[in-house]
């Protein structure tokens, strides 16, 4: 039973964690929503809004990418079709900042089969928010990167109990995550853990989940085959799939070093991004092995009580019992780094995993970090691991206020500027992209 005052505590912590949240959003670019802008791409999807119905514009694929992205079509279609034009931009930028705090909301909303108090998930939310963007502006505030925050909500969403025992809210994970993967590419991506631990829980719910992620995969992998077959005369071909040891080189910098100490571990010298790198992995280690430990705990906890599986040979019960244990909550986070990383890896995306297209993996170490420290026993792992972090979070907040790394990563203001990220003779092409056709842009260089 909850007592009255622990309900008070409970709230008061919440409501605390998502001013903070709110202002961290808000504070690090404020900018953004003051003169908000169109980041790249979204100024192609809003010249399509401004030409086409209302309908139209909804479904439209900009095929260079060869995927659908709806809150980049809501964005437009609503800025287009409801706000002047010089408000426009302020659609996609509003779209934005709801699904960047969409991870955040699920963590305080959701059931997990873990314990997780106020404090935790408050703790877990923030990190996700200021560490795994730490150095990647481009990635701040725009509807095309927002796949890779609705990427990080699809993560928590399969952590969760697949039974929230709310079909409102059970409900609402499936048409989130059926959004998630009309989003873009990440959390189509995680389908083989979804699958693996549908198997493995035998809940129905988690089974409409999956279906939720294999319809959306399906729609975006047709657009991406009709892309590459049908439309290879019209558009062209971005980079041949393949390994780039370099580019994996990078992308392992940037996903087990960056999220947990900032830009040092990409802008430091050769030896300090060594050490920094070696460290990362020593972390994600022992946060592992704390989980694994974790896991067989609870498996033995569990041995007593009825089988799970009651159908099948014996062999085919134990197989599934040992998935089961190795798809427990806690381990989730570290397949689903296995896999989308995997996939950026093998040229998913033109030009490696790196910059942005590491934020999804870099969550995901945080969440083991994290998990680790939540499941772990031993007060100074603890003490160690909430360390890390707390390093992590200050890195998060200190690099893009002190560094100037806004402004070069992409999201200075004006809203005709939006994908003012590139450089030298580069430049005026970048800001060209994100201007609807026909506009005439005068660019004058910077004193």
């Amino acid at each position: 039973m909850t007592l009255p005052g622990d309900r008070i505590r409970c709230l008061a912590l919440q409501t605390t964690s998502f001013a903070v949240a709110l202002s961290w959003l808000i504070l690090r670019a404020p900018n953004l929503l003051s003169s908000p802008r169109f980041w790249g791409e979204e100024g192609a999807f809003f010249s399509a809004a401004t030409r086409l119905e209302w309908w139209e514009s909804l479904v439209f694929i900009y095929w260079r990418q060869g995927y659908f992205m709806w809150p980049a079509n809501l964005g437009a279609t609503l800025g287009a079709h409801t706000l002047p034009l010089e408000y426009a931009p302020l659609a996609t930028t509003c779209i934005a900042f709801l699904l960047q705090l969409s991870p955040f909301i699920a963590l305080h909303f959701l059931r997990f089969d873990f314990d997780l108090s106020p404090a935790q998930r408050g703790l877990i939310g923030f990190s996700l928010l200021a560490a795994t963007t730490t150095g990647q502006g481009v990635a701040w505030l725009n509807s095309i990167n927002s796949q890779t925050h609705v990427g990080i909500l699809a993560a928590i969403i399969l952590l969760a109990s697949a039974d929230q025992n709310r079909t409102s809210i059970n409900r609402l994970s499936i048409a989130a995550l059926a959004l998630c993967g009309l989003s873009g590419l990440y959390a189509v991506f995680m389908l083989p853990v979804f699958l693996a631990v549908a198997v493995v829980e035998r809940n129905r719910w988690r089974s409409f989940q999956t279906a939720a992620i294999g319809c959306a995969t399906m729609i975006q992998g047709a657009l991406l085959l009709y892309k590459r077959f049908g439309l290879e005369q019209v558009h062209e071909k971005r980079a041949g799939m393949g390994i780039d040891l370099t580019a994996i080189r990078l992308g392992l910098r940037e996903t087990f070093a960056l999220p947990l100490f900032g830009q040092q571990s990409v802008l430091g010298t050769p030896d300090e991004r060594h050490l920094l790198l070696m460290a990362g992995f020593a972390i994600v280690v022992i946060s592992l092995v704390t989980l694994v430990r974790s896991s067989i705990s609870r498996s033995k906890a569990e041995a007593g009580q009825a089988p799970r599986f009651h159908q099948g040979s014996a062999r085919m019960r134990w197989l599934l019992e040992r998935a089961g244990a190795a798809l427990s909550p806690e381990l989730r986070p570290f397949w689903l780094l296995l896999v989308v990383y995997a996939a950026v890896s093998l040229g998913s995306f033109a030009g490696g995993p790196t910059g942005r297209y590491t934020i999804v993996p870099g969550a995901m170490v945080l969440l083991i970090v994290h998990l680790a420290c939540v499941s772990s026993r031993s007060f100074l792992l603890r003490l160690f691991l909430l360390t890390v972090i707390a390093a992590s979070i200050g890195s998060g907040i200190y690099w893009p206020r002190n560094q100037d790394l806004l402004a070069c990563d992409g999201v200075t203001s004006g809203w005709s500027e939006g994908a003012q990220h590139g450089r030298g003779p580069e430049q005026p092409k970048a800001i060209l992209k994100s201007c609807p056709a026909g506009w005439t842009v005068k660019v004058y260089p910077e004193h």
